[in-house]
């Protein structure tokens, strides 16, 4: 009698115990599940649309330069140099990066623009419009925890963003990336070819394509594959 009443007071206490387990199951939520939850939440948030067609100027402003450029009748200009051959394509290319805009994050109150470096910011980037409208966007300082750089933009009063440097560094290159370069004329083959410097060296490719270094009237032949290396750059 007593072994039985021992049995099924186990068989009420396993029953028990079963009991607690399922209902901690239905209240337990899974970390994994939560987590890549979170991670498929998308976050970002459309700053700006710009196209490249319909900006008339463009002025780049840093620490180091200032380069300021316009457009009439679709050919960039150097506004400060007119002499300043400008590749229309680069600029386009440049412009390209602001036709979609978008940041990680939006802070909407955010603190003294001190806070990140846009009371003095590193990079500005002022666009005048066809319409005849401006849009500014102020680069700050990098986020030390994403390397994503705090962003104001004109066209959303006192919220910064934090947005790709990438979007910075498309802006701060050398203006000397822009030059328009000029094309050389295509040669067929070369049966004669003369350079000269300014030490009185002279090299010389006779019809035989042999090659000849020349000083003061004398003569002696050079390396044909670095004289081949030669003709290829200069054709």
């Amino acid at each position: 009698m007593k072994r039985k009443k021992k049995l099924l007071a186990l068989l009420g206490v396993l029953a028990a115990l079963c009991v607690m387990t399922l209902i901690a199951g239905q209240i337990t939520v899974d970390p994994t599940t939560e987590e890549e939850t979170q991670e498929e939440e998308d976050t970002s948030v459309t700053v700006a649309s710009i196209s490249a067609a319909d900006v008339t100027n463009l002025a780049i402003e840093t620490d180091s330069k200032t380069l300021t450029l316009s457009c009439t009748d679709g050919e960039w200009m150097n506004a400060q140099d007119l002499d300043f051959p400008i590749d229309g394509e680069a600029v386009t290319a440049m412009l390209e990066s602001l036709s979609d805009v978008t940041a990680s994050r939006k802070i909407d109150e955010p603190e003294a623009l001190s806070e990140y470096g846009l009371d003095a910011p590193e990079t500005t980037v002022e666009l005048t419009l066809a319409d005849g409208t401006t849009q500014t966007f102020a680069f700050g300082n990098q986020n030390s925890l994403t390397a994503e750089a705090y962003l104001s933009y004109s066209g959303e009063d006192g919220a910064v963003y934090l947005v790709s440097s990438s979007l910075e560094s498309a802006f701060t290159s050398d203006p000397y990336d822009l030059v328009a370069m000029e094309s050389l004329p295509e040669f067929g083959d070369v049966l004669s070819l003369s350079a000269s410097r300014a030490d009185d060296y002279a090299f010389t490719l006779d019809p035989q394509a042999v090659w000849f270094l020349e000083k003061s009237g004398q003569t002696r032949a050079v390396d044909t594959s670095a004289a081949q290396s030669l003709i290829a750059n200069v054709t």
